[in-house]
């Protein structure tokens, strides 16, 4: 699998109880990434330390307010995407997404 440049994401918001739907747009280079992350009600956070290995990529994602880390990893299955976030020490959420670019 190939990962693209821009997915739409969708999960569910431990602050608030609901859905939330953001994007993760990545800056590749070979098996590694950076990037930024979106999602509504929440302030931009910075992608690093992506790997990509085959099908499979794990990234951290920064937030500076309020500050914290999230670890995801996720599968690549065609246009989709899906995987686990670790938000800032709360128990693992899912989340799916899909390519945009």
């Amino acid at each position: 699998m190939t990962l693209g440049s821009k997915y739409t994401t969708s999960f569910d918001n431990p602050l608030s109880g609901r859905k939330a739907e953001g994007t993760f747009a990545f800056n590749i280079s070979g098996n590694t990434f950076t990037g930024i992350a979106t999602a509504a009600g929440l302030n931009e956070m910075t992608i690093k330390d992506g790997i990509i290995n085959g099908n499979e990529i794990s990234f951290v994602m920064e937030a500076t307010s309020p500050p914290g880390k999230s670890n995801i990893k996720a599968m690549l299955d065609g246009d989709k995407m899906f995987g686990t976030i670790e938000l800032g020490g709360q128990p693992p959420r899912t989340f799916e997404g899909k390519r945009a670019d």
